[in-house]
């Protein structure tokens, strides 16, 4: 299992470093303008950071995931960040490399653009979250720095590769530092681009109005009134026994029942009187809750659903395996 742990973090975050970026263009512009060492310093520098930027991700997804305008945050950052990288490239490509640089100059912008490396919130954000949620991982401390380790020994990998191949194309076709430092700026004015055309098209394009909206099956079968939730928190020995603690019933008759409406908020009825306390919504079988009071009768997070129904009642359970929770609904 740790083998497994560690080979899923190799693996995603070397195919996460394959497409063109910011890291491994500042890595090419490195190693054509100030050789081999320097991008050894540069990779092994930002591989270390790359460990404790993984860690810190994975354990924030489930806050991150649930946080509306992150996409609109990475976006400006992402267009600032190329945009400022393009300049510099830009304004250097008629320089002369220089003959000899400060020993930790590569290794300070190593760590500088292992911290701000704003694309890689989204990817662990999905990767991560998927790898979880299907148990191909475990959400313990330790597996996660097991994990941690494969995604920063990825990372190294990936980035050596494409040192490697930078030095390899700039001896086999003789190009000069100007064709390459000009060519390097153009992809960075070019992806900073993306990110402003993406932003401004998201702002101005039409908002869509959905009318009458036919409900899926799941959304039909939470739809109306539960009287019974039990909330259980579920962890795993370190033989992968699955155990139990804290476990709860809150009965209507002790507590108001919960009822999911259509417009996609959910109250509790407590007489005559119903208070709104989140809203929820349904995306690839999951269901997503987001708390708008202190009333927290089920957690915020993403929910897996599995639903039973006999001839007397119908039962949904609903597994968050970040937090080892489970809803029992009736």
């Amino acid at each position: 299992m740790i083998f497994l742990t560690f080979f899923l973090g190799l693996i995603a975050n070397f195919i996460g470093y394959i497409p063109p970026g910011n890291i491994n263009l500042t890595l090419v512009r490195i190693t054509i303008n100030r050789g081999m060492q320097h991008a050894l310093q540069f990779i092994t520098a930002f591989s270390i950071v790359e460990f404790f930027f993984t860690f810190f991700i994975m354990h924030a997804a489930q806050w991150l995931s649930s946080q509306v305008h992150l996409d609109v945050v990475i976006d400006w950052v992402m267009f600032a960040l190329f945009l400022v990288l393009g300049i510099i490239t830009w304004l250097a490509r008629n320089h002369p490399p220089k003959t000899k640089y400060s020993e930790h100059a590569s290794i300070k912008y190593g760590i500088i653009l292992g911290i701000v490396n704003p694309m890689q919130v989204p990817f662990w954000m999905i990767c991560g979250t998927y790898l979880i949620t299907h148990e191909w991982i475990e959400i313990g401390t330790g597996a996660l720095i097991i994990f941690s380790l494969g995604s920063a020994a990825g990372s190294f990998l990936c980035l050596f590769l494409y040192a490697k191949f930078a030095r390899y194309i700039q001896s086999k076709f003789a190009l000069s530092n100007r064709i390459i430092n000009t060519a390097i700026a153009i992809l960075f004015f070019g992806l900073a681009g993306y990110h402003l055309v993406k932003r401004v098209y998201l702002a101005v394009k039409p908002r869509v109005v959905v009318i009458n909206k036919i409900k899926s099956v799941d959304e039909q079968f939470l739809i109306g009134q539960w009287d019974n939730i039990k909330s259980t928190y579920v962890t795993k020995t370190k033989r992968g026994m699955i155990t139990s603690i804290d476990s709860q019933s809150v009965l209507c008759n002790v507590c108001p029942v919960i009822i999911f409406s259509d417009d996609h908020t959910a109250s509790i009825k407590s007489d005559t009187a119903l208070q709104k306390i989140f809203r929820w919504n349904i995306v690839n079988k999951k269901l997503s809750i987001k708390n708008i009071t202190k009333d927290r009768i089920i957690d915020d997070g993403s929910y897996g659903m599995t639903t039973f129904v006999d001839s007397i009642s119908k039962k949904l359970e609903l597994r968050d395996t970040l937090k080892g929770l489970l809803y029992t609904l009736r």
